[in-house]
């Protein structure tokens, strides 16, 4: 209640701001808007009513309805000046009811807004809640949090309104058609969330976690909200570069925010840059100033004395630098952005060992010699050295489950069990990245069995030498609370390897035949925001 109370006082300080949105302009492009469309009105129909007047933008028409009031509001995005000027000059010289004008006319917005609103008879006064935000973000936040707030935004309007229809009829009083609206306006914000908030607040000291991993000391992880956060803010920049839209880096921390807890905006608007396949030198410095400038903003969130979750250092690595062949190559731009977007940093650490299950199994389903699966070949062809990263970290788990079939046979032998020893599968490892896909499946199917407390008093020795099991003895505790600390273990050590297997199948466009839906799948995998929103969940 004090937060809803200092968030009203704060906001009634600036409500005067209201006044303000008169000034708001449209965004300046080849756009229409369409101020009264039927609220019937369809994203087809207008597009099969305005196609005419010249080549619109692909996803370039936008409807907004209300929840009250009997219209809508379209706007058309064409590839030419041409296109916008045909349409106007057809639909001003005619008596058809639709009111439209240029987006970003002189013409003031809300003034407008107040006399549409008398000339159709609705009390209803819109105000778009994305003009509130790029005008005072944090009053924005305040009409989220603080419901008090309306009656004395609506007094605001009220005023605003009345002013300008005495100042347009040049009249002492209104008339009373005019004032029986007025007395019963409906101040809206057109599609206001339900909760806004800052970046900062979303994320202070909720992005990092210590975790405990067996064998290992407490280790940095990023949160389910940490998670949530970087990839929403990354997928908003990243949507938007695919659609030539940019910042060029000329936002900060502070114009980013969170609706409703799972959607991220940076509030200022983009340019519009020229996106076509050979990428042109002044769009790829645009795309990797903003990738830069997210990483400014997200660094502090992410680090603690200069260490970072495992994955999080590669990941800022490539943000801070987009590889040359990627800003030159619409198509390889893609890719390149699909590995940061699902990058494992990100990902639930379930999802990292299932993907890497499906490619194994997707790798077994085929005998030895057969090539025609190229994601096998790609992964058959690439040596990273693994083996020797796994014994010089030296984790007990991960070289147990290494040299598994080994001591398994040392240990047949020792019992007397030479029979066993034959009937054995040979399970041996290379540098490849298809063996070391195997190696991250036998560590997640394998790996507790090296997890459980010693105990070497469960078999006899006999006098020959030989032994066998005792009929009774206690079970062995389990030290690892969860499957995810095998994973961590992985991330920790081989994580670089992991990141390996996810580029190469992308940027040879192998993520293809067996393993296409478990790609799939682990795209759709990622954290969501809670019912009680305290922390997220898979």
């Amino acid at each position: 209640m004090e937060d809803e109370d200092e968030g009203c006082k704060r906001a009634t300080t600036k409500k005067a701001n209201l006044h303000n949105y008169r000034n708001v302009p449209h965004e300046q492009g080849y756009s229409i808007i369409l101020k009264n469309l039927p609220r019937h009105a369809t994203i087809e129909m207008v597009q099969k009513n305005f196609k005419r007047f010249g080549a619109i933008r692909p996803g370039g028409i936008n409807i907004t309805t209300p929840k009250h009031g009997s219209f809508s509001i379209g706007i058309i995005e064409y590839e030419s000046h041409q296109s916008v000027q045909a349409a106007l000059e057809e639909y001003q010289r005619s008596d058809r009811p639709l009111d439209i004008q240029r987006r970003g006319d002189k013409k003031k917005y809300y003034l407008s807004e107040a006399m549409v609103m008398m000339d159709r008879g609705s009390p209803l006064f819109s105000v778009l809640f994305s003009h509130l935000q790029q005008t005072d973000k944090y009053l924005a936040m305040d009409i989220c949090s603080c419901k008090r707030l309306m009656p004395v935004l609506r007094s605001v309007a009220v005023d605003f309104v009345q002013q300008v229809l005495l100042k347009g009829s040049k009249s002492v009083q209104l008339s009373t058609d005019e004032q029986a609206v007025l007395d019963s306006l409906d101040l809206s914000f057109t599609d206001m969330p339900m909760r806004l908030e800052s970046l900062h607040d979303f994320l202070k000291n909720r992005s990092l976690e210590k975790v405990e991993v067996h064998l290992q000391n407490m280790v940095l992880a990023a949160t389910p909200r940490g998670c949530l956060g970087f990839q929403g803010i990354l997928g908003h920049i990243i949507k938007n570069h695919l659609t030539g839209l940019s910042w060029n880096g000329q936002f900060e921390l502070g114009d980013i925010v969170v609706c409703n807890g799972d959607e991220f905006i940076i509030t200022k608007t983009p340019q519009r840059f020229e996106l076509v396949e050979d990428i042109p030198e002044e769009t790829a410095k645009a795309f990797q100033a903003d990738l830069t400038q997210i990483c400014n903003c997200l660094t502090y969130y992410f680090s603690i004395d200069g260490m970072m979750p495992p994955y999080f250092p590669e990941l800022f690595s490539m943000l801070l630098n987009i590889p040359e062949y990627a800003c030159v190559s619409k198509t390889m731009l893609e890719i390149v952005y699909e590995f940061i977007t699902h990058n494992p940093a990100t990902k639930p650490p379930i999802a990292v060992a299932n993907l890497f299950s499906g490619i194994h199994g997707g790798c077994g389903a085929y005998d030895d010699d057969d090539t025609t699966q190229f994601f096998r070949t790609v992964l058959q062809d690439a040596e990273v050295g693994w083996i020797d990263d796994v014994e010089e970290y030296g984790n007990k788990v991960l070289n147990g489950v290494l040299r598994y079939e080994e001591e398994r046979r040392k240990k047949l032998a020792r019992h007397g069990q030479i029979e066993e020893i034959e009937t054995l599968p040979m399970v041996s490892y290379c540098d490849s990245l298809e063996s070391f896909v195997q190696f991250v499946r036998h560590v997640f199917q394998h790996g507790t069995n090296k997890t459980k407390e010693y105990n070497s008093h469960r078999w006899i020795i006999k006098a020959d030498g030989s032994s066998e099991p005792l009929e009774k003895f206690e079970p062995r505790l389990q030290q690892v609370r969860s499957l995810d600390e095998l994973i961590m273990m992985i991330a920790i050590s081989l994580g670089k390897h992991v990141l390996k297997v996810i580029y190469e199948l992308l940027m040879n466009f192998a993520m293809k035949g067996m393993i296409e839906s478990v790609w799939k799948d682990y795209k759709r995998s990622s954290y969501q925001k809670s019912v009680d929103d305290d922390g997220c969940d898979q």
